[in-house]
């Protein structure tokens, strides 16, 4: 307190010699920068990307708090580059720096665990099942009575398997959903009929082609009578990833 008040003396002390300076067109700005008048103030764009980069610690909780870390990374950018372009007049150098640092961190973190648990996760509703699930009993002649079930049921499935490659890439309204990769490489006459099931997507959705596994989920159906290289099984898909 009693510092404040010292400063608060010199500062009238000096506002008249300030004054005349100012009549006289010099140019004091130098000399007043050289007193304890001058201080550095808190970029508010500092703080604020500081706070941001901290509620960014929560944003892998859903899609929706991602803005959290994109702003906190724009606010730590701006703040730093006020700071850096006048560093006689900004502080909190910082304090912008962990704002930016925590923001991109727990930015590109929940971003990476929002995107598996989007690819992997199992949709609620839905029950995972496999193909080693579907695999015929009885040297193929039987379908397993739990699968029997679910069908029956109207349980939606999910599921992970490999399209099979046709000639259309883009646009797709249906096709055939295999085991493994290999089964995409032209040997359809090695495929098991319970390693596959065509699927029909619904509500007007369309997919492309990928060469990497992708998830299906949807209503399965069970054909009773399936000849030679002919699935047993049917899925109406309502779910793509």
């Amino acid at each position: 307190m009693f510092h404040t008040f010292l400063r608060y003396i010199l500062h009238l002390t000096t506002m008249p010699t300030l004054f005349d300076e100012t009549l006289t067109g010099a140019n004091y700005d130098v000399e007043i920068r050289g007193t304890n008048l001058f201080h550095r103030v808190i970029f508010g764009m500092t703080v604020g990307s500081l706070v941001l980069g901290v509620c960014s610690s929560i944003s892998f909780v859903g899609w929706y708090l991602l803005p959290l870390p994109i702003l906190g990374t724009v606010f730590g950018a701006i703040a730093l580059w006020k700071i850096m372009e006048s560093p006689e007049t900004f502080g909190g150098f910082y304090i912008a720096l962990a704002g930016l640092i925590s923001s991109v961190v727990f930015g590109m973190f929940a971003a990476g665990w929002l995107s598996w648990y989007y690819f992997n996760a199992v949709p609620a509703g839905y029950r995972e099942i496999s193909f080693e699930e579907l695999a015929a009993e009885n040297n193929g002649r039987k379908i397993p009575d739990n699968i029997i079930n679910i069908a029956m049921s109207g349980q939606r499935v999910f599921i992970k398997g490999y399209m099979y490659q046709g000639r259309q890439m883009q646009g797709i309204e249906s096709f055939l959903l295999v085991r493994s990769i290999e089964h995409c490489k032209f040997c359809s006459t090695q495929i098991k009929p319970t390693d596959m099931i065509d699927v029909r997507m619904v509500g007007g959705q369309t997919v492309a082609y990928r060469t990497k596994a992708v998830h299906v989920g949807g209503v399965l159906y069970v054909r009773p009578r399936f000849g030679p290289g002919q699935s047993p099984y049917y899925l109406e898909a309502d779910v793509f990833r």
